[in-house]
């Protein structure tokens, strides 16, 4: 017999209650369904007791995921869940008339979870942070730059690696013949294009191409590939960013892209797919299809 402990259900996230009461359900509908339930049908029911916890299908198995890493044995065959544990009963602490607010990551995250077959859902963490209310935390500012990076080099086949701290960009990564300097951004309300907040990619930038300041950070990384590009990783961006964007090109004499959180994990799930190629990738990157809207149908 396990004893569910409702504090360990679910990770210290923004609407945290939401998942754990999402999942205590779970558990509660698995105890009394020994032959098991579907994904869909268990989302029915988490929906039934509590509408605004807005649960679907993807979700549902993403949850039982999480639970079997807390050492709460569910077994998953075909979309059909069975919990393979007794528990003992337990209370969640949660009024009956309890309304979940739906935050902008829980939303677009229950858009793009349907789509992604053969990436780790684990990139779902940055678009968390990228669109967090409150303030961030170093360990979050980092886990973004990490997760960016392993976007490209472990989900997409870029050489480099996360790089961080001090005088240094948080990333780069290329190929045979692409380079890109990478800066993650988490702006809970957006990132905006300006002369002050670009100023740190104006330095990385300068020190890649004159390679003879004190961080030494570029010693690592090829210096005469065919093209090199900047890009800005962030939640969504906001003002005249493209005009913007256009005048640090052209002050810095290096094209970049300005790339969501969201697009990057969408392109690293088509390249795992086969469905799109490193060419393709940095178009995608350098267009002019920056928020949701814009790239969302291409998806």
């Amino acid at each position: 017999m396990l004893r569910v402990r409702w504090e360990y259900l679910a990770p210290k996230v923004e609407n945290a209650p939401k998942r754990k009461t999402a999942r205590a359900l779970m558990l509660k509908f698995l105890s009394e369904a020994p032959n098991g339930m579907t994904a869909e049908d268990m989302s029915v029911k988490i929906n039934a007791i509590n509408s605004s916890l807005n649960s679907i299908a993807d979700q549902v198995l993403d949850d039982a995921k999480g639970l079997n890493r807390l050492g709460i044995e569910i077994s998953i065959d075909n979309k059909v869940l069975k919990l393979k544990e007794k528990l003992y009963d337990f209370i969640i602490p949660v009024k009956n008339n309890e309304t979940f607010d739906s935050t902008v990551a829980d939303n677009l995250k229950n858009l793009i979870l349907p789509k992604l077959k053969e990436l780790d859902h684990k990139y779902l963490q940055a678009i968390d942070i990228a669109y967090k209310r409150s303030n961030t935390t170093n360990h979050e500012n980092t886990l973004l730059e990490v997760l960016s990076a392993d976007l490209f080099t472990k989900e997409m086949d870029y050489h480099g690696k996360h790089l961080g701290g001090a005088n240094k960009p948080d990333g780069f990564v290329y190929d045979e013949e692409t380079g890109w300097i990478l800066d993650s951004k988490a702006y809970r309300d957006g990132f905006a294009v300006t002369a002050h907040t670009t100023d740190a990619m104006g330095r990385y930038i300068d020190q890649y191409r004159d390679r003879d300041d004190k961080s030494t950070w570029w010693e690592d990384f090829p210096k005469d590939l065919p093209q090199t590009y900047f890009a800005y990783v962030s939640g969504f961006y906001i003002g005249k960013y493209q005009e913007q964007l256009q005048d640090f090109e052209n002050r810095k004499h290096m094209k970049g892209g300005l790339i969501e959180v969201a697009k990057l994990i969408l392109l690293a799930e088509k390249y795992k797919e086969n469905k799109i190629t490193h060419d393709q990738i940095t178009l995608q990157i350098l267009n002019d299809h920056i928020s949701q809207d814009e790239y969302i149908k291409d998806f």
